[in-house]
């Protein structure tokens, strides 16, 4: 037998072994497929928001659906009075401005993230601008057990600077906030 006809032999031998095995797996492949997604609405939520007891000058707003909004605007005096809304270059503290209830039948813990340079925190307590219990830090959560609620302020950073809040808001300006319940 010649050498050179042995090595064809098995090269064969190999290349038909290896379509015997083969796994089935596809290079490509592409589906379409709908999802339906479809939500409660804020007053039927597990999670529910609503004005708080510190909201004493309306900013908190409520419609029919339950959706919460609030709406701070800029005080155009030097005094600082957070009934009127925030001052420039400082943190103004909106102290106990949401109720956050937990309606679901487990104990939850509610965080919050925050946007990266939005000049707004969602609080738990404050004790000056730079000692303020955000919402969004490890460790700082707001635990509330079935039936149970806590209550959650604001601060708004609009130039001061402080470490406590990512960046700062401008003269004016939307910002998102999650909230977040997660069971423990």
């Amino acid at each position: 037998m010649k050498r050179r006809t042995l090595l064809a032999g098995i090269g064969t031998t190999v290349l038909g072994a290896s379509y015997a095995f083969d796994t089935g797996a596809f290079g490509r492949t592409e589906a379409e497929r709908q999802v339906s997604i479809s939500t409660s609405s804020d007053a039927d939520a597990y999670l529910r928001l609503t004005p708080g007891p510190g909201d004493t000058a309306g900013f908190v707003s409520q419609n029919g659906d339950g959706v919460v909004s609030v709406a701070i605007g800029q005080v155009d005096n030097s005094v600082g009075d957070p009934a009127q809304g925030a001052n420039p270059g400082v943190v103004t503290a909106f102290k106990k401005l949401l109720r956050i209830g937990n309606y679901g039948t487990d104990p939850v813990a509610v965080s919050a993230t925050l946007p990266p340079n939005g000049g707004v925190a969602l609080m738990t307590a404050y004790d000056g601008p730079d000692a303020i219990d955000t919402l969004d830090e490890p460790g700082v959560e707001l635990s509330l057990a079935p039936g149970e609620s806590g209550l959650a302020g604001l601060a708004i950073d609009t130039g001061y600077g402080t470490d406590e809040i990512p960046g700062t808001i401008g003269d004016s300006g939307d910002v998102e906030i999650t909230i977040t319940a997660q069971a423990e």
